[in-house]
């Protein structure tokens, strides 16, 4: 029983980190939004709410779960590449804030994919340039897969999944269909891979 409990636990917090799916439903005002920010000096915070009515897990064992995934992640890197800075249950909401050293520590220990880097960087990295984005200054200006071409040395992050998105500088161009929240925030609409340049 140990076991299946602790096999159930596993799969509730992939079902919680995955970015999509079975998320709670929000409006804009609705603070229930994953949120992840990307701060200057490369380490990346992740504020991640989910759905949490079973009763069959705790917020205990969720707890006990996310802290020895993390044990293991950190003693196999030689340090404390991520941290889990809170973990709470409340109203049939978990949240769990996590921090991550650099983006490449997200990338790893997520089931969700994450760049952080060069336009250049990101299409030898082999992401799909095949997108369309929108100006941040006129979100009904468009550019391309050229026109990205042409912005080698532009910072971009490259996330996957249904989000909220902050970057350390004023956005210039996002995947279209992504809502801007303010100069530096965009929101996903749905659970594919989208680019933001800043």
């Amino acid at each position: 029983m140990k076991k299946e409990k602790a096999r159930g636990t596993a799969l509730l917090l992939t079902a919680l980190v995955m970015m999509g799916g079975c998320g709670v439903k929000y409006s804009e005002a609705d603070p229930a939004k994953s949120t992840l920010t990307l701060a200057e000096d490369g380490s990346v915070e992740l504020d991640l709410k989910r759905s949490f009515t079973e009763d069959y897990y705790s917020e205990a064992e969720l707890l006990e779960y996310t802290n020895g995934q993390i044990s293991a992640y950190n003693g196999t890197k030689g340090g404390d590449r991520v941290a889990l800075r809170a973990c709470a249950v409340k109203d049939g909401v978990a949240e769990l804030t996590m921090f991550f050293s650099s983006w490449e520590d997200y990338a790893a220990f997520m089931p969700t994919g994450l760049y952080v880097g060069t336009v250049q960087g990101a299409y030898d990295a082999g992401f799909d340039f095949d997108q369309s984005l929108s100006k941040a200054s006129n979100p009904q200006r468009v550019i391309g897969k050229n026109d990205l071409m042409g912005m080698a040395k532009e910072r971009i992050a490259v996330v996957e999944g249904d989000m909220r998105i902050t970057v350390p500088d004023d956005i210039e161009n996002y995947t279209f269909g992504m809502k801007a929240i303010d100069k530096q925030t965009v929101e996903s609409s749905g659970d594919g891979v989208n680019f933001i340049l800043y």
